[in-house]
């Protein structure tokens, strides 16, 4: 491949001189975003679903005029079909130089993944699989007596950030096992089974059939009415992009975000081409942090109609969420409070279905 390289790039500075003007087809204005898909498509020259070395050859011999000359050939329209075009595609091919600057892929990818919402019919399903595991549960409990005689009886049930399964076998021990009423032994027995199956990964699907008007703007991908992406080159980590078996896929990876408010949270850039994970901060439910990773999003169409193919979206998450405190008061006995901080990990992936 290199030695092939080689010699088309002397070729190339043999021929720079060449530029074959192009007939102009009727002028039609187009976006910046239309541009840059027509670009792509035409960079395949030879329309097998790949760039390659045979485009290349192609535009410099339409270039110098001994083979077959096309409008679709000035790849970067500059009226002529020249060398440049061809040494535009070889540095596609040698991963030296994108058609496409960043900026114009992202925009291009807005501008696939909007049309999607917008266009009022076809509208696509979905598939949504959200697995989520309790990594830690810690329990704070604070007991304290109103009566000095039953201080010394109830100080073991303090604790401090002990794990949920701790807590409950240190609940249940002292409780015993005589004179409970029924509803008492019910409770332990629930409070067992569910020390037992905290930490077991939870998996919810949601499944959205094509054409379901309500599902389709409540979940895809964001729950906003006009755009499915508003994502920026300052939002993500890498855009790239490959022509294969006739279609142009774009991988867009997004990077890791840690936060520590629900304030901060709220500017989430992973919000602007994905619905993420929500909080509820209306009830006391404090958020230490939570960290955003992995988000990425794959898109294809196809190369030669434009017509979407498919789009696969995924993040996972970190959180550390401390509960509303739970205060409970008896004249009697006195008082107990308890605090519980959850860690959780989750990965969310969503395949949409054309």
């Amino acid at each position: 491949m290199k030695k092939i390289l080689s010699a088309i790039l002397v070729i190339i500075m043999i021929m720079s001189v060449f530029c074959v003007n192009v007939s102009a087809e009727e002028a039609i204005e187009l976006t910046p975003e239309e541009k840059s898909e027509i670009k792509l498509r035409n960079a395949d020259v030879d329309s097998n679903g790949t760039y390659s070395t045979e485009d290349v050859r192609l535009l410099l011999q339409a270039a110098a005029g001994t083979g077959e000359d096309k409008a679709s050939y000035d790849i970067d329209s500059d009226g002529c079909t020249s060398v440049e075009d061809a040494l535009a595609v070889l540095r596609e091919i040698s991963n030296v130089e994108s058609l496409l600057t960043d900026a114009e892929a992202v925009a291009l990818m807005n501008a696939k993944l909007n049309n999607v919402k917008t266009r009022g019919t076809g509208l696509p399903g979905f598939e949504k699989t959200i697995t989520a595991t309790c990594n830690s549960m810690k329990i704070t409990q604070t007991v304290t007596a109103s009566n000095v005689f039953l201080q010394p009886m109830i100080k073991d049930m303090n604790c401090t950030d002990l794990e949920y399964d701790k807590y409950v076998e240190k609940m249940v021990d002292m409780m015993g096992s005589g004179k409970l009423t029924e509803s008492e032994k019910q409770n332990i027995e629930a409070m067992k089974k569910s020390a037992k199956e905290y930490r077991l990964p939870q998996t919810e699907k949601v499944i959205a059939k094509p054409e379901n008007y309500v599902d389709h703007f409540l979940n895809f991908p964001r729950d906003t009415k006009n755009t499915s992406s508003e994502i920026t080159t300052a939002d993500i980590a890498s855009i790239d992009y490959v022509m294969e078996a006739g279609n142009i896929k774009f991988t867009l990876m997004m990077p890791s975000k840690r936060y520590t408010s629900f304030a901060a949270y709220a500017t989430n850039t992973y919000a602007k081409i994905m619905n993420v994970v929500e909080f509820d901060n209306d009830d006391g439910t404090r958020l230490n942090s939570v960290t955003l990773n992995n988000g990425s999003v794959v898109m294809k169409f196809n190369a030669q109609t434009g017509a979407m193919v498919s789009a696969d979206y995924s993040y996972s998450y970190v959180s550390d969420v401390s509960a509303p405190t739970q205060t409970q008061s008896n004249e009697s006995m006195g008082s107990i409070t308890v605090d519980m901080k959850t860690k959780t990990s989750a990965t969310i992936t969503e395949k949409v279905v054309f």
